[in-house]
């Protein structure tokens, strides 16, 4: 009896074919027992740990604010480290129009995740602020891992510090936020912003997911234009600042 050969191609196919059937059938599970809304939403979430395990980087494990290693009066007004999803901040970074050549800053950046995507993005520089010297750390590393493999363009700096202590420089325009504190530093913050804007008159974009205080920055900047993208199951405000010249 003749043994029939497949062809390895074939085989490849086969393989392939059944996964992708496996799969389907997972996400038809997933929409019948969770609904669209969470099933897109931990759609999202495999894809950011495909990106940890594509760099080799740690952007997705947790860190509560009892671990960062920052005294108790800073503990007091901090959130635990809780990874952005980098896909809808993508989205909106993309669909803003932001010049070449803008830099980007993210307020309480965390381990990185969202200052690597915004550096692919045409992005002069991106910045990140951030207290816990456990997470510079950690982004620190994950930035090195990421660059051997991406190069991106834009300089990638993580600066350690209290948002509050951090001299905000007159050429950032575009700003990130996972809700990273309470009212009361997002309010000295955004005033900080606003002195920026006195010093040097220019478009500023907030981005700001989980927009728990808003109304810290609608008191404080008057912004000229409010957007709101659902994206999933996740909420974004995004905020344009354009002064009038003839006013400064």
């Amino acid at each position: 009896m003749r043994e029939e050969i497949i062809h390895p191609g074939k085989l490849a196919m086969f393989v392939r074919s059944l996964k992708e059937r496996r799969l389907l059938a997972r996400l038809v599970r997933s929409l019948k027992t969770r609904g669209l809304k969470k099933t897109f939403a931990a759609s999202l979430t495999l894809r950011e740990y495909y990106f940890d395990f594509l760099y080799g980087t740690d952007t997705m494990t947790w860190v509560d604010r009892d671990e960062m290693g920052i005294d108790d009066a800073a503990r007091q007004h901090a959130v635990l480290y809780q990874p952005s999803t980098s896909i809808p901040v993508r989205k909106i970074l993309t669909s803003l129009n932001i010049p070449p050549g803008s830099v980007f800053v993210d307020l309480g950046c965390g381990k990185g995740l969202i200052l690597f995507i915004a550096s692919t993005l045409g992005f002069r520089e991106v910045r990140g602020i951030e207290i816990s010297p456990l997470l510079c750390a950690i982004a620190r590393k994950n930035c090195e891992l990421f660059r051997r493999k991406k190069k991106p363009a834009a300089e990638i700096t993580v600066i350690e510090s209290n948002v509050l202590d951090y001299a905000m420089r007159d050429d950032e325009d575009v700003f990130y936020m996972f809700n990273p504190f309470d009212a009361h530093v997002l309010e000295r913050m955004m005033r900080n912003i606003d002195a920026s804007i006195a010093r040097r008159n220019r478009r500023v974009v907030i981005i700001y997911n989980n927009a728990k205080y808003r109304e810290c920055i609608v008191n404080v900047l008057r912004p000229t234009e409010t957007k709101v993208f659902m994206i999933g199951v996740q909420e974004f405000v995004v905020y344009t600042i354009e002064r009038d010249e003839k006013k400064h």
